[in-house]
């Protein structure tokens, strides 16, 4: 039983770190951006792509940042790509915020599609001493330490976006969009000190 609730809470943990970056997307960016999955898919098959090709098997914590860059990259291009000329013509009148979602759908099946075809639609995975970590036993519960870390890295940037949103406003309810440039309860937000 508290085997499982550990496993319940590693695996919470990874849908809030996930959640955290739709948050950021959405709320802030006001962007829906549906293909931040595939970004992620891509930043860790990337990972693996350069462990295979190289022979090399770099720490963890290169590897997270080599596949943080990695979506970076990815990121960056969709928003280029993709989203800017989407907002552009929003407004001007065209299509609005179904059409970025549409896009965003679309935009997220590429790189499914690379790295299907560049796996062989196989399941791939990470060599076994990238993640080499300690198993710690409380008991009846085993818990490795690449689990700890997941959960205090979730718990960590939960508690600095909240900080973040609280003290700069960003992410309330009136930040105008392409769509949307008189958004309700401005005067709420703006008592609290952000711009009008």
């Amino acid at each position: 039983m508290l085997a499982q609730l550990t496993n319940a809470v590693v695996l919470g943990s990874l849908y809030l770190l996930f959640a955290l970056g739709l948050t950021l997307c959405w709320g802030v960016l006001d962007v829906l951006n549906l293909a931040h999955g595939s970004i992620f898919m891509f930043g860790a098959f990337g990972v693996y792509l350069v462990i295979r090709e190289s022979g090399v098997v770099l720490p963890l914590v290169l590897l997270t940042v080599l596949a943080s860059a990695i979506g970076a990259v990815l990121s960056v291009l969709l928003q280029v790509l993709v989203f800017r000329p989407l907002r552009r013509r929003a407004e001007t009148g065209g299509t609005g915020e179904l059409g970025v979602l549409i896009a965003s759908i679309g935009a997220g099946l590429i790189p499914v599609a690379l790295a299907l075809n560049l796996a062989d639609a196989e399941v791939v995975n990470l060599p076994g001493e990238v993640a080499q970590s300690t198993v710690h036993e409380l008991g009846p519960v085993r818990i490795t330490s690449l689990q700890v870390a997941i959960v205090v890295l979730a718990v960590g940037l939960t508690a600095v976006l909240a900080v973040w949103i609280a003290r700069t406003g960003r992410g309330g309810p009136c930040a105008p969009s392409p769509t949307n440039r008189t958004p309700p309860n401005c005067s709420e937000s703006r008592s609290r000190g952000s711009p009008p």
